[in-house]
């Protein structure tokens, strides 16, 4: 895993939302071939959890179908990171933010548990 992605993680990780997709962002700008769908849906991921934590419901929700979607061609796991794991708990917090817009909840009564990304260190 190159340090640029294990840097993205590590954001992701403590909730730096806009710090990881700018590491994740960065490596997607200079990647070429499937790859770069794999970076972008990074980007999209975190770009969700980044406006779910602004109070942007529809935003969230939109950044985060379109990144599990690129995601989802890259499970289970994907240059070092657990695809399918950060796929399933993202979608439960994807299923919140339909439900919330759909009810018409507040961002603030919306109670999310942000998913980790989680890393195979096996290779």
């Amino acid at each position: 895993m190159n340090e640029l992605l294990k840097k993205g993680v590590e954001f992701f990780n403590k909730g730096y939302y806009f710090e990881a997709h700018d590491a994740f962002e960065e490596i997607w700008m200079a990647e070429r071939g499937e790859a770069r769908t794999f970076y972008q849906g990074l980007v999209q991921v975190s770009t969700g959890y980044y406006h779910f934590t602004m109070r942007n419901l529809a935003g969230a929700e939109s950044q985060l179908r379109k990144g599990l979607d690129k995601l989802s061609k890259f499970a289970p796991v994907y240059r070092g990171v657990k695809v399918s794991e950060l796929i399933n708990a993202a979608s439960c917090g994807l299923r919140l933010f339909e439900e919330g817009r759909r009810d018409g909840v507040e961002p603030t009564e919306i109670e999310v548990s942000f998913p980790q990304i989680a890393v195979d260190d096996s290779n």
